[in-house]
């Protein structure tokens, strides 16, 4: 048996949402089999990918030179991709992505300041909305979702 749990419930009136969030945790543990329940929080971006998907090709939402950094670019520079992820989902924090990514410090900030230069942008100045576009771009590209 394998469960999956739903965010916190709330209302009864969006009972149909928290059974889709439970339904997907389920059948994620089911395929993984490494685990008898999942909580749809940690499997939230895998279940916003694969509905977007389904949609259409996520390339369109990418910024342009992200995609081609991942498409054309070497495996260092996936791995730009990877940190610039990191760090804009640990709120630009430098400490707490460096300790989510295993690496020191100094690696992270001369690999940002590499994505700063190809990018042509600083990356504290941006914008919440640009920060959200490069955001959404790394989780869709280190995801599988752009085809």
């Amino acid at each position: 048996m394998f469960c999956g749990l739903s965010m916190e419930f709330k209302d009864f009136g969006r009972l149909p949402v928290y059974y889709t969030q439970a339904a997907y945790a389920a059948r994620h543990a089911r395929a993984r089999r490494t685990q008898r329940s999942s909580a749809y929080r940690t499997v939230y971006q895998d279940h916003l990918l694969e509905t977007l998907q389904a949609q259409g090709d996520l390339g369109c939402f990418c910024e342009p030179k992200l995609y081609d950094l991942w498409r054309n670019g070497t495996a260092n520079d996936r791995a730009l991709v990877s940190c610039l992820r990191v760090y804009l989902a640990c709120g630009c924090n430098i400490a707490a992505a460096a300790r989510r990514l295993c690496i020191h410090r100094n690696t992270l900030i001369y690999r940002l300041e590499k994505a700063e230069r190809l990018l042509g942008v600083a990356l504290k100045d941006c914008e919440p909305e640009q920060t959200f576009i490069y955001l959404l771009s790394c989780i869709a590209l280190e995801g599988g979702a752009v085809r």
